[in-house]
């Protein structure tokens, strides 16, 4: 950085008001002094210095093992921060420095060799942080089963993230030229107080309107249109359910055509009574499965009683119990949830949902999170209606499940914990995101001493919070719960899920599981960081869904003992097995 004087160049003429003019060689030394070494034309040195800074922090573990992509956008975007606040407090300083007339001097020779240091000594530093934050991601590797990017892939990653930073850094270059620009031209016409207002104002409409038509439009249309599509797709491997308990079938209200992909799936999938029978040996009956796909001119309330039509088509208030199941994005509902609750009651039970978007679950997880709500709400509010209606020892036992934007689509029907606990029998919630209101209703009233990722809920008498099977019966840290009494309410949740823990907070405020540092599968080097966490996290979303069973996204076969608890043990642990197996050998055979 640099004053401006009358016999001074000019480095940065955006930095300050004139000032007194001071000698070359003390102009030179105050300058490199202030700006934490070198600096290019029209950079901040210390912004520089701390963007580098914050690349070491960008590589520091999170949930998952980094793709390169992650690395990329986790660096670039962590630099980007760091060069803004560092060139911030560059600027403060030197206003500082002028206010209370603050003076550096040093030799030249020494400045020279200060310089050198302070160089080697970023470098030296840049190149530990790597290599020990490597180890790092192969230590988690180890940890969730995740692979780590190779050596080579994570430099790549590095690289591109450095270039997203220039990228990013010359734009906002650029902008702040602009705005240079047409605050002098504006000045000419104006108080010098409302030109920068004014140009400020300009710059930032005009910004917002080009992304909003040259890239946030387009992107969006094209995801929809995407997503549209591949709802019409037909599967290669799935043809027309002909039993009448299944919607779709040539006796259903429901057209085949009409359910989308996804509902397609949910009806032509599952095992029928030969299949039940089979494995446990006993009598069985055909499963009950309904649905109605997003159709166009039919609303979420209309949806919702299309399934109610398909329930009393199929008879379904006879039998013993009745799920419903929100979907995620497109439609797509768990097949083990499904599954384990139709070995376990033979067959005696009905399962209902409904489409409420075309978009795949990541894409609604950013693009719609109003859609979701409305349809739990619609579908739990037209069933329980109808419930309602029937006569009293008439009416099967009420269940509830989803997963992910299906779990915080599910919860939006019940205004509060006891409005839960009321109104159904047993629910398993599975990686539920953390902005759930109930989630954090529920959360938020723990017993003091325990954990964030697995909370103990009035000592375990109707809901249980758990990161596996294994704590059923007993709290994270191996403590009694009271027994457990209907209804029996479930959330299973991972430590290593970023669905879960991703939210829009972790930019600004530390929440309670980073702190309290708990979970099996995370590394205890996990620390919170303003801003980098939110991009860490985040970006490990899209990874969660390829870790291994019991980590990450993935809980597949984990559900079965849950649902067993969640129903009162009707199979024992040797039958939970043989329903494992049975349920991935359905999947494999998809």
């Amino acid at each position: 950085m640099s004053w401006r004087g009358e016999d001074a160049p000019v480095s940065d003429t955006s930095l300050m008001e004139p000032a007194p003019p001071k000698a070359p060689e003390q102009q030179e030394t105050v300058r490199r002094m202030l700006s934490c070494g070198p600096t290019m034309v029209g950079l901040s040195g210390t912004g520089l210095t701390l963007a580098l800074a914050m690349s070491w922090v960008a590589l520091s573990p999170s949930l998952l093992p980094r793709t390169w992509w992650a690395t990329a956008g986790s660096v670039g975007l962590s630099m980007t921060l760091g060069y803004l606040v560092g060139t911030l407090l560059q600027r403060l300083w030197v206003r500082l420095s002028r206010a209370l007339r603050i003076v550096v001097t040093i030799d030249p020779r020494w400045g020279r060799r200060l310089r050198i240091a302070w160089i080697g000594l970023l470098v030296v530093g840049t190149l530990n942080s790597w290599i020990a934050n490597y180890r790092r991601q192969v230590g988690l590797e180890r940890l969730v089963g995740v692979p780590a990017a190779p050596l080579l892939t994570e430099a790549l990653g590095l690289v591109i993230g450095v270039l997203i930073f220039v990228l990013l850094l010359c734009t906002g270059l650029l902008i702040a030229a602009l705005w240079r620009w047409t605050t002098r031209h504006l000045s000419r016409l104006l108080t010098d107080w409302i030109a920068p207002i004014l140009a400020t104002a300009l710059i930032v409409g005009a910004a917002f309107a080009v992304a909003q038509g040259v890239i946030i439009r387009p992107v969006v249309e094209s995801v929809y249109s995407a997503a549209a599509e591949t709802n019409r797709l037909p599967w290669q491997n799935r043809s027309q359910p002909s039993e009448s308990t299944r919607s779709g079938s040539p006796s259903s209200f429901e057209a085949w055509d009409t359910l989308g992909a996804q509902g397609q799936a949910v009806v032509a999938d599952g095992p029928r009574a030969a299949e039940i029978s089979g494995l446990t040996g006993a009598p069985a009956m055909d499963p009950i499965r309904v649905y109605a796909g997003l159709v166009p001119g039919r609303g979420m309330d209309a949806t919702a009683e299309a399934v109610v039509q398909e329930l009393d088509r199929t008879h379904a208030w006879d039998r013993q119990y009745l799920l419903v199941a929100t979907g995620v994005g497109g439609g797509w509902v768990d097949e083990w949830t499904l599954e384990s609750i139709e070995y376990m009651t033979h067959g005696d039970c009905a399962a209902a949902s409904m489409q409420y978007s075309y978009l795949s679950s990541g894409a609604a997880f950013i693009l719609d999170r109003s859609s979701p709500t409305e349809a739990g709400r619609a579908l739990w509010s037209a069933v329980r209606a109808r419930w309602n209606q029937l006569p009293v020892d008439h009416r099967p036992k009420l269940l509830a499940s989803g997963e992910s934007l299906g779990s915080y689509g599910g919860q939006a029907a019940f205004a509060d914990p006891q409005d839960l606990l009321d109104q159904v029998t047993g629910a398993v919630w599975v990686g539920t995101p953390s902005f759930t209101p109930l989630w954090r209703q529920f959360t938020d009233s723990r017993r003091q001493g325990s954990p964030e990722v697995a909370p103990v809920i009035d000592n375990g008498k109707h809901v249980r919070f758990i990161t596996s099977p294994d704590e059923l019966n007993h709290d994270y840290f191996g403590g009694t719960y009271v027994p457990w009494t209907d209804p029996k309410i479930v959330y299973l949740q991972h430590a290593s899920d970023p669905v879960v823990w991703w939210s829009v907070d972790l930019i600004w405020h530390e929440p309670d599981w980073m702190r309290e540092g708990v979970g099996r599968d995370v590394v205890s080097s996990v620390r919170w960081i303003p801003w980098v966490s939110f991009w860490q996290i985040g970006f490990d979303v899209p990874a969660a869904i390829n870790a291994p069973p019991g980590h990450g996204h993935q809980y597949t076969s984990q559900v079965v003992p849950v649902w067993n608890a969640v129903l009162g043990h009707p199979v024992n642990d040797a039958e939970v097995v043989q329903i494992q197996t049975a349920i991935q050998h359905d999947e494999k055979r998809r």
